[in-house]
């Protein structure tokens, strides 16, 4: 039989073994998440996105909620910070197609220059 400390001493390092590892897997939330959980969840809950008369019935009504609703907040987002809020809802609840690009995604990087490209531009 194993001894209380024993198994408590165990269980212990079990857990922290396993948090660990869950703070590892964690995906660092985006920014339109951080916008919504921010300044929308006290009002928005999940029921406001699943109830049958909502106001966004395709992905241009649904920026057109997410402005509206910054601006009667008095949040005076930027359109990127509308934009990445939309994707966000989008992404998780409403699953319309978007025809707005993220604008938070970096850019691709050129491909670097060969040593020839370079000398012929120093010339």
């Amino acid at each position: 039989m194993i001894k209380p400390l024993t198994q408590f001493l165990l269980a212990a390092a079990l857990a922290a073994g396993s948090a660990s590892l869950w703070a590892h897997s964690a995906v660092a939330p985006t920014r339109g998440q951080l916008l919504y959980t921010t300044h929308c969840i006290e009002c928005h809950t999940s029921k406001m996105h699943w109830r049958d008369n909502r106001l966004a019935s395709d992905w241009p009504g649904l920026v057109a909620q997410v402005r509206r609703w910054q601006d009667t907040a008095g949040l005076q987002w930027s359109e990127r910070d509308i934009n990445e809020v939309s994707h966000y809802l989008n992404d998780t609840i409403y699953r319309y197609p978007a025809t707005t690009a993220r604008l938070s995604r970096p850019a691709k990087r050129a491909a670097p220059a060969d040593a020839n490209t370079v000398a012929a531009a120093a010339r």
